[in-house]
C-alpha cells in the first residue's frame, strides 16, 4: 500500500513539477513577446521620427531654395535697374551737351 501510495505521491509531484516547468515556459515566452512588442514599438517610433526628420529637411532645402531663387531674381532687377538709370543718365548727359 504504501508502495502505491508513493507512487502516486511521485505522479502527482511529476505533474506538480512539469506543471510548474510549463508555468514558467509561459511566462518566459509572455516576456519575450512583451520584448518583442517594445522592441517593434520603438522601432516604429524611431521611424516616425525619422520620416518626421527627412520631411522637415526637404521643406527647409525647398525653402532655400526659394530663398536663394528670390535673391538672385532681386539681384538681376537690381542690376537691370541700375543699368537702366545709367543709361538714362549717359543720355541726360549727351542731351545737355547737344
Amino acid at each position: 500500500m504504501q508502495d502505491a501510495m508513493g507512487r502516486m505521491a511521485d505522479t502527482v509531484l511529476k505533474k506538480s513539477n512539469e506543471a510548474e516547468k510549463e508555468f514558467e515556459r509561459q511566462i518566459i515566452r509572455d516576456s519575450n513577446a512583451r520584448d518583442l512588442k517594445a522592441l517593434n514599438d520603438e522601432k516604429q517610433r524611431k521611424d516616425k521620427m525619422r520620416k518626421r526628420d527627412v520631411e522637415i529637411k526637404q521643406v527647409l532645402d525647398q525653402q532655400l531654395r526659394e530663398k536663394k531663387e528670390q535673391k538672385e531674381r532681386e539681384f538681376n532687377k537690381n542690376k537691370e535697374y541700375v543699368a537702366l538709370v545709367i543709361a538714362r543718365d549717359e543720355k541726360d548727359k549727351a542731351d545737355q551737351k547737344n
